[in-house]
């Protein structure tokens, strides 16, 4: 779920682009970018954190990635 929608947002061209960025660090990284040990916990990350760097998970990635 993008983070427009968890605060109450409409869907658009943005949550498309969110979760394909999602996607595309889960393939590089082999982990969700937002994690937590319930649902809750992951929804209020997702709004309020950064996910960490994908160089910091996967050094040999580049940077501009």
């Amino acid at each position: 779920m993008a983070p427009e929608q968890i605060t109450g947002g409409e869907p658009g061209e943005k949550s498309d682009m969110f979760s394909l960025g999602v996607v595309l660090y889960e393939l590089l990284c082999g982990r969700r970018p937002f994690v937590g040990s319930t649902a809750g916990e992951v929804l209020r990350r997702l709004v309020s954190d950064e996910p960490e760097p994908l160089t910091a998970l996967r050094p040999e990635l580049p940077p501009a990635l």
